[in-house]
């Protein structure tokens, strides 16, 4: 994050002077810099919160096979807590629920899959 905040920084910097020495309307320059601040916090939910999260800690551990809750509450302390989290994902349609335990969805793959070119797309392989 403090390497984000170094480079975002320094050209959220470089924007400013740029917009500040070009000839822009208001609602051009701040419409830039905005769209700067959108891409920034996009960035930081994206890889600080989404990356920590135990839904998306599910969702990759599913995609490697088919896991039986058992194994997926050992991840995580609390059993509430997955218990809730695997209905939700079975409600969105992320996951499905069969004897053997969960499998993910063709929309959870997707999901996956849009998760990994975000990832490769802001260089975090």
């Amino acid at each position: 994050m403090v390497k984000f905040l170094l480079a975002g920084g320094a050209v959220g910097a470089g924007l400013l002077a740029h917009v500040g020495a070009q000839e822009f309307d208001a609602i051009e320059a701040l419409a830039s810099v905005l769209l700067f601040a959108l891409a920034c916090e996009l960035y930081m939910f994206l890889f600080s919160v989404v990356s920590g999260s135990i839904t998306v800690s599910i969702l990759l551990a599913l995609d490697r096979c088919c896991a039986p809750a058992n194994d997926l509450e050992a991840l995580y302390p609390s059993h509430g807590m997955v218990s809730r989290r695997l209905e939700k994902l079975v409600s969105s349609g992320l996951l499905a629920e069969q004897d053997t335990g969960y499998l993910i969805t063709s929309e959870g793959r997707r999901l996956i899959a849009t998760f990994g070119r975000l990832r490769r797309f802001f260089g975090h392989e």
